[in-house]
């Protein structure tokens, strides 16, 4: 199981994907902040935004909260491994999988 936290999650995956968090925002209908709270741990993400995290990065409700890789798609269970092998999800490492 990984040992990072959601807000972790939403960061790497936002930017293997090449997004600024306005991109993430404007596709989820919140403001920028609001995307870059949730990434920092200062508010929790509202159901219905988790659930449009989920399906926007096709993965499972279950890698968001549990992180269990069994809800990763294939794209990205490669780098998810070699980072957490590396305790390295820094922005980063995740600009080399986009």
């Amino acid at each position: 199981m990984l040992q990072i936290g959601i807000g972790q999650r939403i960061r790497y995956l936002r930017i293997a994907k090449g997004l600024e968090q306005k991109d993430l925002a404007q596709e989820l209908g919140v403001s920028p902040n609001t995307v870059s709270t949730w990434e920092t741990g200062q508010r929790l993400i509202p159901v219905d935004k988790f659930g449009r995290l989920a399906s926007f990065f096709n993965v499972g409700w279950n890698f968001l909260g549990e992180a269990d890789e069994s809800g990763l798609p294939e794209w990205l269970k490669e780098p998810v491994k070699e980072a957490e092998k590396a305790g390295d999800f820094s922005p980063k490492r995740a600009r080399r999988r986009h």
